[in-house]
């Protein structure tokens, strides 16, 4: 019987590791009674992670060289400096 190949792509998850992405109920789910009357905790925001937007491009390296047809208009990545998609 063949030996099974250790899955080790991770790449997805270093990825999430980037962004900042919010939560859909902060303070616990809908309608919890546990600890109602303590104040939520604020997680330490790490400065290296941005997050999400839905006016970027999904494949930056598709759009990495197409110019922006209006005037004053930003170019497409918002890090030019770095050539990956993370």
């Amino acid at each position: 019987m063949p030996k099974k190949k250790k899955y080790d792509d991770f790449a997805n998850v270093e990825i999430d590791r980037n962004y900042q992405i919010p939560e859909e109920f902060p303070e616990g789910t809908y309608g919890e009674p546990v600890n109602a009357e303590q104040p939520l905790q604020s997680q330490v925001d790490n400065p290296n992670r941005r997050p999400y937007s839905a006016f970027n491009y999904e494949n930056k390296t598709l759009h990495a060289d197409a110019q922006r047809n209006m005037s004053n208009s930003h170019p497409p990545n918002d890090f030019p400096a770095e050539d990956t998609e993370d």
